[in-house]
C-alpha cells in the first residue's frame, strides 16, 4: 500500500513548536515514509481581515505559512489543509464580535446556519485558506460533531438536523469546486444521522474522513450507526461482562428495519465487523480515507497509549486494503477543542508515526539509530502498559536508561519521552501520598510521629515537583513557546503541588492536634 495516502495530522491550536522545527519536523516525516500532512491552522493561519488570534506571538506570517509549504514540496510530502466549516469554530467564536454567530452563544462552537454572518466568516477563511495551498489537491472543510445544529430558535422548524447538514454541505462542495479543490468531510455526522437514500448522492463529491481511534483487532462490541450502539445479548451477563462503552448508547437491535438491513451483514452476534464503516460507505460509492489517532485528548498531557494506537492503526490498514481506499491518516489532538487544555506535545507521536508507516507498507529506518523497531515497540507497550496501570516502574525506568544510552539521534524526542515519564511517576506518587494524608485527616488518632513522617514525605514530593518542572520548562521551551506552552506547564504541574500544599496544610493541624491529646499527663492526655 506505498502509493496509498500515509499521512500525519497536524493540529496547530495547541503547543506551537518553533518556526525554525519546520525543516527538521519534515525531514523525519519524509525519512518514515510519510506523504500526506493534514494541517489544522485554527487561528496561527495568518488571515486577512479577520482578527481571531489568542495568542498573537505565535501566529504565522506569510513567511513562515510559505516555509512550512516549500519544505513540503522539497520532500514531496502533499499538504491538505483543513478550515473548520460548520462545528469546532470555538478559536472565532469565543470573541464577542462574532459570538451571536454561534448556534448557542453559551457554547460557542456550531455555526448557526440562518446567520449570514456567520456563514460569510466561514466562506472567507475558507477561500484564504484555498487560495494559500495552490498546490494542494484537497480541502478538508471539517462538517463534524455539529452540536446543536439546527436546535437555535431561528433555526427550529426549518428541517431536520441531516437536511440541514447536507443542504449547507452541498454549497460548500459548489463552492469548493469553483476554487478547484476536492472537498474532504469528517463522516461521523453521517454516521449519526444514517439515511442512506439522502447521502448516497454525494458519493463522488466529497470524500469521506472517517475516524475511529479506538478500535482495534477483527471485532467491536460497539457500532456508531445513528448513535454508539451494542447488541442487547451483552445485557446477559451470566455469559460475558458488558464492555467498558464511553458515553451513551442504545441497541442495534432498536434500529429503523431498513437501517438494520445495513448492518447485518457486519454483525456476528453481539459483536461488530471493526471499521465497518469503510466498507458500508465504500458500498455507497464513495471515496474513503481513514482516521486512526496516534495522539487523541483522552491522553492527556504526558504519555500516549502506545498499545491502543498500535492495534488501531493496524485495524485500520486492514480495513482500507480491503476496500481499495485512498489511505489513512493518524490523527494527532493537541487539544479536544479551542477551549480545552493542551495535550501532550508531538515529540511523543513517533513511535505511532513510525508504526503508521510500517502498517501502509513501508520499510523505514528506526527513528531512533541504535535502537530496532522491535526494541521501540516494547519500549512502547512497556510505556503504555506503565500509563495504564502503573505496574513495573522500577523495570521501565531501568529500561528507558539503558536504552537511552544507545539512542544515536532524535535525543530531544527521546528526553521528551523518559521526562514526561517522570512527570507521569511523580503525579502517580503525589496522588498515593496525598490520599494516604487524606484518609486521616478526618480522624484524630494518628499520632504525632506519624503525622512528621508522613508531611515529611508530601514535603519531599513538593521540593521534587519544583525541580522537575523547571527541567521541564527548560527542555521543551528549547522547542514550543507561547501561551499555550504555559497552559500545559500549569496542567502538568499545579493539580498536583496544590493537592500537596493543601494536605500539608491539614496535616499540620492534625498534627498539632494530636501533639495536644497524646502528649499528657495520662492515657487521655489529661
Amino acid at each position: 500500500m506505498e502509493n496509498k495516502i500515509t499521512g500525519v495530522h497536524l493540529d496547530l491550536k495547541g503547543l506551537m513548536f518553533r518556526p525554525e522545527y519546520i525543516s527538521a519536523l519534515f525531514a523525519d516525516l519524509d525519512a518514515l515514509g510519510i506523504n500526506t500532512v493534514l494541517v489544522e491552522y485554527e487561528d496561527i493561519f495568518p488571515f486577512n481581515e479577520i482578527d481571531i488570534a489568542w495568542d498573537k506571538s505565535v501566529v504565522w506570517t506569510k513567511s513562515t505559512l510559505n516555509h512550512f509549504l516549500s519544505e513540503a514540496r522539497k520532500r514531496k510530502i502533499e499538504i491538505i489543509p483543513l478550515q473548520q466549516c460548520l462545528s469546532h469554530l470555538e478559536y472565532a467564536f469565543r470573541w464577542k464580535k462574532y459570538r451571536h454567530m454561534a448556534e448557542d452563544p453559551s457554547t460557542p462552537r456550531t455555526l448557526c446556519l440562518q446567520s449570514p454572518d456567520g456563514r460569510a466568516l466561514v466562506r472567507k477563511m475558507l477561500r484564504q485558506v484555498i487560495e494559500a495551498h495552490p498546490e494542494s489537491r484537497f480541502i478538508h472543510i471539517g462538517m463534524d460533531e455539529a452540536v446543536g445544529l439546527a436546535t437555535c430558535d431561528k433555526c427550529l422548524g426549518k428541517g431536520s438536523v441531516l437536511s440541514a447538514f447536507l443542504g449547507y454541505l452541498d454549497e460548500l462542495i459548489d463552492f469548493v469546486h469553483s476554487l478547484g479543490k476536492e472537498p474532504i468531510i469528517w463522516s461521523d455526522m453521517l454516521e449519526d444521522n444514517l439515511q442512506p437514500e439522502l447521502i448516497e448522492p454525494f458519493a463522488g463529491r466529497v470524500t469521506l474522513c472517517v475516524w475511529d481511534y479506538s478500535t482495534g483487532g477483527d471485532k467491536t462490541h460497539l457500532a456508531r450507526i445513528n448513535g454508539f450502539r451494542i447488541s442487547r445479548e451483552w445485557l446477559d451477563k451470566g455469559k460475558d461482562e458488558l464492555p467498558y462503552i464511553w458515553g451513551n448508547y442504545g441497541y442495534v437491535e432498536d434500529l429503523p428495519r431498513d437501517i438494520l438491513a445495513l448492518v447485518e451483514p457486519f454483525r456476528q452476534g453481539k459483536w461488530f465487523k471493526s471499521l465497518f464503516q469503510a466498507d458500508l460507505f465504500t458500498q455507497m460509492g464513495f471515496k474513503v480515507i481513514g482516521a486512526g489517532a496516534s495522539r487523541m485528548s483522552g491522553d492527556g498531557q504526558m504519555l500516549p497509549d502506545y498499545g491502543r494506537v498500535y492495534n488501531n492503526l493496524d485495524t485500520w490498514s486492514r480495513a482500507l486494503e480491503r476496500n481499495n481506499q485512498l489511505g489513512l491518516i493518524a490523527t494527532s489532538w493537541a487539544r479536544a477543542s479551542s477551549f480545552y487544555k493542551p495535550n501532550l506535545p508531538f515529540d511523543l507521536t513517533w513511535p505511532g508515526i513510525g508504526r503508521l508507516a510500517r502498517s501502509m507498507g513501508h520499510v523505514p529506518e528506526p527513528f531512533w539509530q541504535g535502537l530496532s523497531w522491535d526494541e521501540i515497540d516494547r519500549i512502547a507497550a512497556n510505556v503504555a502498559r506503565y500509563r495504564t496501570t502503573g505496574n513495573f516502574e522500577s523495570e521501565l525506568f531501568s529500561e528507558l536508561k539503558s536504552a537511552g544510552e544507545l539512542v544515536q539521534n532524535h535525543t530531544f524526542e527521546w528526553r521528551s519521552l523518559t521526562l514526561l515519564a517522570e512527570v507521569h511517576r511523580w503525579q502517580r506518587h503525589c496522588a498515593d501520598a496525598s490520599h494516604d494524608m487524606e484518609f486521616f485527616l478526618c480522624a484524630p488518632r494518628m499520632v504525632t510521629e506519624w503525622w512528621d513522617k508522613e508531611l515529611l514525605r508530601l514535603e519531599s514530593l513538593l521540593g521534587e515537583g519544583g525541580a522537575l518542572k523547571e527541567r521541564t520548562i527548560s527542555h521543551f521551551s528549547e522547542r514550543y513557546y507561547g501561551l499555550a506552552f504555559d497552559e500545559w506547564i500549569n496542567a502538568l504541574f499545579a493539580p498536583s503541588i496544590n493537592h500537596l500544599l493543601a494536605c500539608i496544610t491539614g496535616g499540620k493541624e492534625k498534627r498539632e492536634a494530636t501533639r495536644h491529646l497524646f502528649n499528657g499527663t495520662d492515657a487521655h492526655g489529661e
